[in-house]
């Protein structure tokens, strides 16, 4: 099956249907013109119409847009490790957290979205009833220890899916070495 000339119409529909995620009411809208050369050009038997229906079928549709449903986040960032050896103030990163966390933006308006606790002297939990990415959690507490000049001895891990954990560097002292020398 040759096409002597392609269906720019068609084309174009079928690209809006595909980028903007209109479905079918964008389909609707169009009026394809049936004439004879755009009905040959398309292939005997098949119509401009036809092909409407193709491209507004579900295997072009785009997902709905609209506000996702509310979930539940629970992240935990645990620094006992610095805070047992009295170098990181835990009050302190969460009065820093609550200044900083974005809600549509806006930094410091928290609200009922996002809570902030502190478990004792080792682990802070952020519940988010928003979405809240951890990747966005690792970012603020990278941003507290560089402020606080704690960046070059503490590094963030992700302990589990859900937890970070601040470690110290493993750093191998070279005295030991060139003593043995």
């Amino acid at each position: 099956m040759s096409f002597s000339k392609p269906p720019w119409d068609l084309l174009v529909l079928i690209r809006d249907i595909i980028a903007f995620g209109r479905g079918v009411g964008r389909a609707v809208q169009y009026q394809a013109r049936d004439t004879s050369q755009e009905a040959s050009a398309i292939g005997p038997g098949k119509t401009s119409t036809t092909l409407l229906k193709l491209a507004a079928s579900s295997a072009f549709k785009m997902p709905a847009v609209g506000k996702a449903a509310a979930s539940k986040h629970k992240f935990v960032v645990d620094y006992s490790r610095p805070a047992g050896d009295g170098v990181f103030d835990g009050a302190a990163f969460e009065k820093y957290l609550h200044d900083r966390i974005k809600i549509e933006g806006k930094t410091g308006q928290l609200g009922e979205n996002i809570k902030i606790a502190r478990d004792g002297d080792t682990k802070l939990t952020v519940s988010s009833s928003v979405p809240l990415s951890k990747r966005y959690l690792k970012y603020l507490t990278k941003k507290f220890l560089k402020k606080n000049s704690l960046r070059d001895w503490i590094r963030v891990v992700a302990s589990s899916k859900d937890t970070y954990q601040l470690r110290f560097y493993n750093i191998q002292s070279n005295v030991d070495e060139e003593d043995e020398e």
